[in-house]
């Protein structure tokens, strides 16, 4: 689903097509209690302007593109 299509906000809020607000993030985290970035998510307290999962995917990307500026290969494929 492409929230921007549903009026996606910063904090991760959009309407959903039923009407309504929603919010993305939390919906996916209650869905993924056990999942690996909800845990991450669950430590990082402090997003003030988002929420907690859209910052850990932000800190993610943005560790990635660094390293990756800095040389690193990436991943490697089995």
């Amino acid at each position: 689903m492409n929230y921007q299509d549903y009026y996606a906000n910063d904090e991760c809020n959009y309407t959903a097509p039923g009407g309504g607000t929603e919010n993305w993030a939390d919906n996916w985290i209650a869905a993924n209690p056990g999942h690996e970035l909800t845990q991450i998510s669950l430590i990082n307290i402090g997003c003030a302007h988002s929420r907690q999962l859209n910052c850990t995917k932000t800190g993610i990307a943005c560790w990635y593109l660094w390293a990756r500026l800095a040389g690193w290969e990436g991943p490697v494929n089995g």
